[in-house]
């Protein structure tokens, strides 16, 4: 699957999925949107609606446009209280955080995670 590491490719409303296993359920996969690119503590991350919960962390968000990794599903901001309604507040570390961090090009050279005792 190639990244798109370009923030200029996130557009709000676009239609991604977030592929993963919440709670040990196999190749789960939710719909939603970007709701928006934002930065958050440094990071630059793509918010949707998307369902992510625990175990989809670290599965791709994909464009169902593109086809292209745009992300990697992280986080959800949760309720503080009773009172306080908070639901489908997702995040996902964006493809240009992961090149960005990681110093991964394209096309990601297989040799980088290869076993060294081969």
């Amino acid at each position: 699957m190639q990244l798109e590491s370009d923030p200029a490719q996130y557009i709000t409303g676009e239609k991604v999925a977030a592929i993963g296993a919440p709670y040990g359920i196999e190749w789960s996969v939710s719909q939603g949107i970007i709701s928006a690119a934002r930065n958050d503590a440094g990071r630059y991350v793509l918010q949707t609606d998307a369902a992510i919960n625990s175990g989809n962390s670290g599965g791709p968000l994909i464009s169902l446009e593109s086809g292209k990794v745009l992300g990697v599903n992280s986080y959800t901001r949760r309720a503080d209280s009773v009172d306080d309604v908070a639901d489908n507040i997702a995040f996902a570390i964006s493809a240009f955080e992961v090149e960005r961090t990681l110093g991964l090009s394209q096309p990601i050279d297989s040799d980088v995670f290869s076993d060294s005792a081969d």
